[in-house]
């Protein structure tokens, strides 16, 4: 059987474990853990609490089922089979397609890699010696084989396959950075100038932010009411400039382009909506979640009633 990209957790009384969702549509879903890992001591039928995420997903599904058959044979994975409590939460949450106003993090990544020269990533390594916990790799686009970061052979942390680290990836415009839990796929050297490593990546948690969370990154659209560019897919249900309703296509931010309300010109707390109570910046003159039109800063504002 092959392994779906959809990682799944499990939490029992005694502890805690990941792995990843066998594909397959059922009331029992299947659960692969690496050799040596998994619930081998649970008895069958322990109440489990099972968390699901899936690449783009901005939180994970939760559900509760029961635990049904342990399979040992294969001889590089365990395999269990889980009753689920409401299945159906699956289905829409998870199995379904992955929501299109949040744009694939690791393609997103890829395609810009290949117009940057360098971007430049911290690593931190939370299981290894303080001395050791942090080092700076760069940013690669490895082709079919995906992202990957490269570190000079006389600096490398030596990382083994499977091992999991923490890329904080640079976002520009704000102060602060999207961190990314990721796992080594493979080691490699790399022929250049000269001798670097290239550690093969797997984003983990692709496309949502662990501790401390980092940025939302939204995909864009265009207002076809009054030209405006630029809006955020997530955000802005209406335009901020016409209140117009949120048409797509949606496309993906460049790099530079950084997508977060955090900076986008339209966000703000100068102007409070009247009808939702949703903060906007100066600059936008309709809510951004319902359309409606936003009074002029100021002490009257809750007296003005908005409109469209």
């Amino acid at each position: 059987m092959r392994r779906s990209a959809i990682w799944v957790q499990l939490q029992a009384s005694t502890g805690g474990w990941s792995g990843h969702l066998v594909p397959g549509r059922s009331d029992r879903i299947q659960v692969r853990f690496p050799h040596g890992s998994g619930p081998t001591k649970l008895p069958l039928g322990e109440e489990v609490e099972v968390g699901f995420a899936q690449r783009g997903m901005v939180t994970a599904v939760q559900d509760r089922g029961r635990l049904f058959r342990v399979d040992r044979r294969r001889e590089d994975a365990l395999e269990c089979t889980i009753e689920l409590d409401h299945p159906d939460r699956l289905s829409r949450g998870v199995r379904g397609a992955v929501i299109d106003q949040r744009p694939n993090l690791r393609q997103w990544l890829r395609a810009e890699v290949g117009r940057e020269e360098t971007v430049i990533v911290p690593v931190t390594l939370p299981d290894a010696p303080p001395s050791a916990q942090r080092i700076v790799g760069r940013l690669l686009d490895g082709g079919a084989g995906g992202l990957g970061l490269s570190f000079p052979l006389v600096a490398e942390p030596r990382l083994c396959v499977a091992e999991r680290l923490r890329a904080v990836v640079p976002l520009p415009g704000l102060k602060g950075a999207g961190e990314w839990v990721c796992e080594v796929r493979y080691r490699s050297l790399i022929e250049s100038d000269e001798q670097h490593v290239r550690y093969g990546l797997q984003f983990v948690s692709d496309g949502v932010a662990v501790d401390p969370p980092g940025p939302q990154i939204e995909s864009l659209w265009d207002c076809g009411a009054c030209g405006t560019r630029g809006l955020l897919a997530g955000t802005h249900a209406c335009c901020p400039a016409c209140g117009a309703a949120k048409v797509g296509p949606y496309r993906n931010p460049s790099w530079r382009d950084l997508a977060i309300a955090a900076v986008h010109p339209m966000c703000g707390t100068e102007r409070i909506c009247a009808r939702c109570g949703v903060a906007h910046s100066t600059e936008a003159r309709f809510c951004g979640n319902c359309g409606g039109a936003l009074a002029e800063p100021g002490p009257d504002q809750d007296a003005i009633s908005p409109g469209r």
